[in-house]
């Protein structure tokens, strides 16, 4: 993903002390959404430098690199917005962003002598001194657009004078296919339409001695989808294509699953799984999918709790404190039953 915004960014030290970040704390896995608060202003900074995009692309980023649930992100982002620390309005127009984040926005500007730009849609802060950086930078390309409107009237001259000596010469050839048309079949043919002569013995329209061809009939609805799985296929191969750099670095196993997952196609056929995303960078997001199969390939250790066998998560195991009380547990029952086959073992 491109990036338009800081390598690094401020943060006051004092920001555990901000009411509100106290009050996140204070709520059950409170360390767990502070560090997701932390996260969208990294990517804000980073990325567009006063802004970030809602998206669930975007909270599934954060998951993946916290390990945490999808849900949890998005819960969180809510309630950041519930207690002021985004604007909830322009949440829910798809914009993570505060007047505070804007307000450092154009203060590292100023600091790291970038121009200051922000989209007048989502500015929260309009104080004067920023409007006054507005006006001086519209001031200085408009000085630019003055310098360039004497070339851009030129230029539309000249297509204006392109396109009327382009419509005359529709209209002549209009003219002469419908007086060639209006001829009976008893008239002679005259010196220069013999060159337009097919091999029939008939004749040709202007366009048509040329090489071109007359009105095509309409596209049936079959062939328009003919058409576009056709393009889908090409497409495919394209996609497929740009994995195989990676096949040396990931192995074809994983990279045929990558592909198999992301080249699914949508239900009309038109577009595969991957085109249907906001952003789709193929680099990071087989870093992600390789994280995840290295996850995967980890079992979870199992426990039996009323005769019935449960994987030992932090999520299905909430009666222990934490997941090492949960894993001491198991260790606790697997060594209770060795023990108990080993005096059944001497009873027998």
């Amino acid at each position: 993903m491109a990036k338009n915004g800081f390598i690094f960014f401020q943060i006051d030290t004092d920001i555990l002390q901000d009411s509100r970040i106290r009050r996140l704390k204070r709520q059950e896995r409170g360390r767990d959404k502070f560090l997701v608060y932390f996260s969208v202003l990294k990517n804000i900074y980073s990325e567009k430098g006063y802004y970030m995009e809602a998206s669930e692309d975007r909270e599934l980023d954060i998951a993946e690199d916290w390990g945490l649930e999808e849900s949890f992100v998005h819960d969180t982002i809510e309630e950041c917005c519930r207690i002021g620390l985004f604007d909830t309005e322009l949440y829910h127009k798809g914009y993570i962003t505060s007047a505070a984040i804007q307000e450092r926005y154009a203060e590292m500007c100023k600091k790291t002598k970038r121009i200051y730009t922000i989209d007048e849609s989502l500015n929260l802060s309009k104080t004067s001194e920023e409007i006054g950086k507005n006006s001086e930078e519209r001031a200085k390309n408009s000085e630019e657009i003055g310098k360039n409107s004497e070339d851009l009237r030129l230029s539309k001259d000249k297509l204006n004078k392109k396109e009327s000596t382009l419509k005359s010469a529709k209209e002549k050839a209009a003219a002469v296919a419908a007086t060639r048309s209006q001829k009976s079949p008893t008239d002679p043919i005259v010196e220069d339409e013999k060159e337009g002569c097919d091999n029939s013995g008939g004749t040709r329209t202007e366009d048509d001695a040329q090489g071109g061809t007359r009105d095509a009939p309409p596209i049936s609805p079959a062939q328009k989808k003919a058409e576009a799985q056709a393009a889908l296929k090409r497409r495919e191969q394209e996609f497929y294509n740009s994995l195989v750099p990676y096949v040396a670095k990931y192995g074809k196993e994983m990279i045929r699953e990558f592909y198999d997952y992301w080249s699914e196609p949508n239900r009309s056929g038109t577009k595969m799984k991957y085109e249907l995303q906001q952003t789709f960078e193929i680099s990071r997001r087989l870093v992600t999918w390789a994280g995840r199969e290295d996850k995967y390939k980890q079992q979870p250790p199992t426990i039996r709790n009323n005769g019935r066998t449960v994987t030992a998560t932090k999520q299905r195991n909430a009666k222990f404190a934490d997941f090492g009380e949960t894993m001491a547990a198991i260790e606790a029952g697997i060594n209770a039953g060795i023990t108990e086959r080993g005096i059944s073992a001497v009873g027998k």
